[in-house]
């Protein structure tokens, strides 16, 4: 049975209520054809206010105790978390954020909008549609794995764009014909 292994995470804040939250993690059983190593990626889990933060900490705590998420020790080793220490350092991360204003100096983020223009639901649709309209985000391909979906993407090209996107758009959104995220990229090696 696969689990998640969780590398690293960061904080960036600007007040307690413009915070994000970028977590690097990856699958027990995903190994890099290259590397050989485990697989791992950067992914924006969370944003908003610092209860917003909480919730997915919270979520994320709740899989600790079963060993569905576990931290990294070394290349191939991992342990299983406390969930008390879980808490413990992301209150550490959160009391000892990053200022927001680096955010976009140590990632690039690209918001990604994947729709099924036949989808059942006309008014979730409509939501969407006015989202990718509002923001001009243009279409890029279909899914690779689900032609019927659009994917519609846009990098995030400075602080006010970031604020407005963070406010107006939810950060991760799945569902069977909808889905919206970003694609986060690291420019530095140690964060």
């Amino acid at each position: 049975m696969s689990f998640t292994v969780e590398y690293n995470r960061v904080i960036y804040k600007k007040d307690r209520h413009t915070m994000v939250l970028l977590v690097k993690q990856g699958d027990s059983n995903v190994y890099d054809s290259h590397s050989n190593l485990r697989a791992k990626h950067w992914r924006l889990a969370a944003a908003g206010s610092e209860k917003e933060l909480w919730k997915e900490i919270g979520i994320r705590s709740g899989s600790t105790e079963g060993g569905a998420l576990q931290r990294a020790k070394g290349w191939n080793e991992t342990v299983w978390w406390k969930i008390e220490d879980y808490i413990k350092l992301y209150r550490s991360k959160i009391a000892n954020a990053k200022p927001i204003d680096l955010l976009l100096t140590d990632f690039s983020l690209t918001l990604v909008i994947e729709r099924n223009p036949h989808s059942k639901n006309a008014d979730l649709d409509s939501h969407i549609t006015s989202i990718i309209d509002d923001f001009q985000i243009p279409y890029v391909q279909t899914n690779h794995f689900d032609t019927s979906r659009l994917v519609y993407e846009k990098p995030v090209e400075n602080q006010m764009e970031l604020y407005t996107y963070l406010e107006r758009i939810p950060v991760n959104f799945y569902s069977k014909d909808f889905s919206i995220f970003y694609k986060v990229n690291c420019h530095k090696t140690r964060i």
